[in-house]
Order: C-alpha cells, then sequence, then structure tokens
C-alpha cells in the first residue's frame, strides 16, 4: 500500500489529465455539431462558455488537490513526529530497563556474596561455641559447691549434644560467656562462706570454708580445733581433714573477718 505522502501527487497528475481530457472531448464534441457548418455566432458562444466552464471546473479540482496534498502532508507529518517521539521515548524505557537490571543483577550477586561470608561465619562461630560448651560442661563437675550452686541456672541450658541443639547460636554463646565469666570472677577471688562438712566418722560439723580461687581450699570448725583442705577433683572438691593446719586457718578466717590485722600466713598448698 502507497503512503498518503506517495498518493497525492500521483492524484493531483491524474486530475490535470482528467481536466484536460474533459475539454479536449468538449473541443471534439463541438466540432462535430452539425449547428457548426451553419457558422452560427450563438453556437460558437456556447462553445466557449462550455469550454470556460470546463476550465474553471478543472482549476478547482486542482486548487481542491493541492488543498488536499498540502493537509495530508501536514498530517502524515506529524504522524511521523509522534511516531518519532514514542522511538524516543521506547528507547529511552529500554536503556533504563536495562540499566535497572544491570544493577539489580550486581546487587544480587553482592548479596550472594554477603549471604556466602555470613554462612561461612556462622559455621566457624558454631564451631567455636561447640568447643566452648563441650569444655565448660567437662568443667563444671570440678568446681567448687558455691560456684556450681551460682551457675547452675544457666549451666543447665548448655545442650547436652551441642551438635543436636536447636536451641539459637547467640543464646548459646551468652550462656557459655555467663559461666565462664562467673567462672573467671571466682577464680580471681578469695570466697568465704559457711558449710557442712562430712567427717569420716559419719557425723557432720558446721564449718568456715575459704576458698583461694580454683585451686586451693580450706575449713575450719566453730572450735578452732577441726580443720580441714580442699583440692579439685574429677568429679568434684575432695576434702581432707587436718587438724594440724588449724592455727594457720584461723589466723586466716581472722584476717578475713577483720578481727586480726593483715598478714602473712603460712597455710599448707599443693602444687601439682
Amino acid at each position: 500500500m502507497n503512503s498518503p505522502q506517495q498518493d497525492l501527487p500521483s492524484r493531483r497528475r491524474s486530475s490535470r489529465l482528467a481536466a484536460l481530457s474533459i475539454i479536449a472531448a468538449a473541443s471534439m464534441a463541438l466540432a462535430d455539431d452539425p449547428k457548426e457548418s451553419a457558422d452560427s455566432s450563438q453556437a460558437e458562444i456556447e462553445r466557449t462558455r462550455e469550454a470556460m466552464r470546463l476550465w474553471v471546473e478543472t482549476r478547482k479540482t486542482i486548487s481542491q488537490e493541492k488543498q488536499d496534498w498540502r493537509l495530508g502532508r501536514e498530517i502524515l507529518q506529524a504522524r511521523i513526529d509522534v511516531a518519532r517521539e514514542e522511538i524516543a521515548s521506547r528507547g529511552k524505557d529500554i536503556a533504563e530497563a536495562k540499566a535497572s537490571v544491570t544493577d539489580s543483577d550486581r546487587k544480587r550477586l553482592e548479596l550472594a556474596d554477603e549471604k556466602k561470608a555470613l554462612e561461612t561465619d556462622l559455621a566457624v562461630l558454631e564451631g567455636i561455641i561447640v568447643t566452648l560448651e563441650n569444655r565448660t560442661k567437662a568443667v563444671i563437675p570440678r568446681l567448687p559447691a558455691p560456684l556450681q550452686e551460682k551457675i547452675r541456672p544457666i549451666a543447665g541450658m548448655i545442650p547436652e549434644d551441642s551438635e543436636k541443639s536447636e536451641l539459637a547460636l547467640s543464646k548459646r554463646y551468652l550462656n557459655v560467656t555467663f559461666v565462664l565469666n562467673e567462672i573467671d570472677k571466682f577464680n580471681r577471688e578469695i570466697t568465704q562462706r559457711s558449710e557442712i562438712r562430712d567427717r569420716p566418722d559419719g557425723s557432720q560439723v558446721e564449718v568456715t570454708a575459704v576458698y583461694i580461687g580454683l585451686a586451693q581450699g580450706f575449713y575450719l570448725g566453730r572450735d578452732a580445733a577441726l580443720a580441714g583442705i580442699g583440692r579439685p577433683g574429677p568429679e568434684g572438691w575432695v576434702w581432707t581433714e587436718a587438724d594440724d593446719a588449724a592455727p594457720a586457718i584461723a589466723e586466716l578466717v581472722g584476717i578475713l573477718n577483720n578481727s586480726k590485722p593483715a598478714a602473712y600466713v603460712g597455710l599448707p598448698v599443693t602444687i601439682d
């Protein structure tokens, strides 16, 4: 199909040819008229009028064709301009879409790398926590009774099987950290407290127990004659009577209670 811009010049040429054909046909018709042989003036006038009428109509047709062609050209140009603007707009949208896709792909790759790094760090952290839990569980039975009592609520939350625990790693880490902090704090202090101690004859006696960190402990009976020494063992602390150390332990207890002045005290200490 030809475009409107191509059709208008063809229509213009066709109109001109049609007008010329009409004038020629009219002239031939008038030449063959029987009245022409009579050389009638009236007939000549009529022929002239008819020719003028045809010429005027032809000019009108040509003028109308020109006007239609100009209008068609303007409409076609407007359509071309709109099409160009649409093409430019679509091109801009496509470019923006491509840029957006590229940016999205880049961010997706960055997030994938971050996820992979986090998963690696998480695996390392989980391994560290499992090691801490296992070591902490192995240490707890060797701790002094007062320290075990203090950490029992949190220590009881450490999973028996760390590999199968469903507790969040953050919670597990906090639990282990609390227990280890309390153990470290106890190890850096001298702790004194009243306890009930079993005697070899099966009786029980109330004593004042003194713990020198986690390494050594002593106890003294109320009469200051009964005394003993404690050491950590695989299944808990082991206490042994040592009545001959009672004077030195009594002096230590007096200093801790502020009933005696500070002084160097020689105590029986066992070093592994």
